[in-house]
């Protein structure tokens, strides 16, 4: 695996936002105790899933990601008795393009959670959250950010200019 850390680091230094798996693709054996027969079969070690953006650290990813294959065939090792390496066929890389939600967008609630008292404003501008904190502070009639609008301008609500917007999580 050590092998294939160059070219895998080449791949993604050129493709941020992407998300990455690696598979490792082996083939086990085991003797048949009963029988002293040998088994022969394919399995597959599969890393967590990672995504590589702007700032993270190709070479701890990569750590991360082989240190996890590593575990699940020692795991598997350990706990199908007496399965053992036998070759490795291929170490899969996938990789998908990353693409987050935005401070826009808008999405439905679940119908399960559609019936608590959740805020979920559909909006059609990048200031969800100043809608749904003025939503949160008034009458539970106003139903819609067209009225929100309305009510902010009747009552000269302010106190949002400081806020960046779209609104970012951030480490």
């Amino acid at each position: 695996m050590d092998a294939a850390k160059e070219t895998v680091s080449n791949l993604l230094e050129n493709n941020r936002q992407t998300k990455v798996k690696m598979i490792l693709k082996c083939i086990v054996e085991r003797t048949e105790i009963k029988t002293g027969e040998g088994i022969v079969k394919d399995a597959a070690f599969h890393s967590e899933q990672e995504v590589y953006i702007e700032g993270t650290d190709i070479d701890e990813m990569y750590m991360k990601m082989k240190d996890r294959v590593i575990e699940n065939l020692t795991v598997f090792q350990k706990g199908q008795s007496g399965w053992r390496l036998r070759s490795i066929v291929s170490l899969d890389v996938f990789t998908a393009e990353y693409k987050p939600l935005k401070g826009s967008s808008y999405i439905p609630l679940p119908s399960c959670l559609a019936s608590k008292k959740i805020i979920n404003m559909q909006n059609e501008d990048d200031q969800c959250f100043k809608w749904s904190v003025t939503r949160a502070l008034n009458s539970k009639e106003i139903p819609t950010v067209k009225e929100l609008r309305q009510l902010a301008k009747e009552r000269g609500l302010k106190g949002y200019s400081n806020l960046i917007k779209p609104n970012y999580l951030r480490n």
